[in-house]
């Protein structure tokens, strides 16, 4: 497996399930150390010899594997998605693509998994017809939850 293989996978599975604003919150000298560690990385590719960015990118892979191991033992919940459920379908939303193996392991266990970023999201609000209203008394009542949408029923009095 090539140096950059390692190092993706290694941060795959960090960044599958924590932000690093989640691993500061757990332990702020990891985080400030497997971001210099990163920085080594990256100035050894840009500017080393092999042999430099082969002693960072095993430097980097020990930097997740601690901070995947921190986080593991600290409990923290993942944060590097939201999820949401509804009518059987599990949707994922977040900008990271490592989260893919995430949605993965749902869907292997037979429910129906997708992953969204938030721009996608947004874009299928904004686009299908019978959604302004939402929007519309979202604006306006900041918090506003739906819970359940009937779009052929008047409405009901409490």
């Amino acid at each position: 497996m090539q140096q950059s293989d390692t190092v993706t996978k290694a941060a795959s599975a960090f960044e599958a399930r924590w932000t690093m604003l989640a691993l500061k919150r757990v332990n702020p000298d990891l985080h400030d150390a497997l971001r210099e560690q990163c920085d080594l990385y990256c100035q050894a590719i840009m500017h080393g010899a092999p042999s430099d960015v082969e002693r960072q990118s095993e430097g980097l892979v020990r930097g997740y594997a601690a901070a995947v191991a921190a986080m593991e033992q600290h409990r923290a919940p993942d944060d590097a998605y939201l999820i949401g459920r509804h009518n059987g379908l599990v949707v994922f939303i977040t900008d990271q693509k490592a989260v893919n193996e995430r949605v993965t392991d749902v869907a292997e266990t037979g429910e129906r998994a997708i992953l969204m970023s938030p721009d996608e999201v947004a874009m299928l609000f904004s686009s299908i017809e019978g959604l302004g209203a939402i929007a519309a008394i979202k604006q306006l009542f900041p918090g506003a939850e739906l819970i359940e949408r009937y779009p052929d029923e008047p409405a009901k009095g409490d």
